[in-house]
């Protein structure tokens, strides 16, 4: 393996431990076993994989259970969920090298965190939209306002990351 390689491998881990340890859900006590129930419900998905175009590796439906993690739990559960059931159904289940497990839940964990705030923008759009009134004019405004809280809201989330994750 190459210096370049490792350098990567190692960063992308690095970085997706310091997402899960900014993300550590404070309700485990009143919600673990149902994240527990979707660790099991996102390894179980890793079966549902077809071949990729490419015939070099798979495409599985472990994505569809982070996106619902995310709309349930919210994107800190959505991150511990999707790592661990990524880390656990390819290095046990799928019998993948260990490196290659906790790189692809490493990058899993940064892909949910990521999917998580694009959902919030994708929310704040709709809001805006919806609730625009009086026609045209109006729905100006709301597309100008909502460009607003968009950025408004990626600031505050790039902000506080940075404050969280140093």
């Amino acid at each position: 393996m190459s210096p370049k390689l490792k350098a990567y491998l190692t960063a992308v881990f690095a970085v997706a431990l310091l997402v899960l340890a900014a993300t550590l859900p404070q309700d485990l006590k009143v919600h673990g076993l149902h994240y527990l129930a979707w660790i099991v419900i996102g390894m179980l998905s890793q079966y549902l994989c077809l071949p990729a175009m490419s015939g070099t590796g798979t495409v599985t439906m472990a994505s569809s259970a982070g996106l619902a993690a995310i709309l349930l739990w919210g994107i800190g559960p959505a991150c511990w969920i999707a790592a661990l059931n990524t880390l656990l159904a390819e290095w046990l289940m799928l019998k993948k090298p260990i490196i290659r497990a906790t790189f692809n839940a490493g990058q899993i964990t940064l892909t949910t965190w990521a999917a998580g705030f694009g959902f919030a923008i994708g929310v704040v759009s709709t809001h805006f939209g919806v609730s625009a009134r009086g026609g045209s004019t109006a729905v100006g405004r709301a597309v100008h306002a909502q460009v607003v809280a968009c950025a408004l809201a990626i600031f505050a989330t790039d902000y506080l990351a940075t404050v969280w994750l140093g």
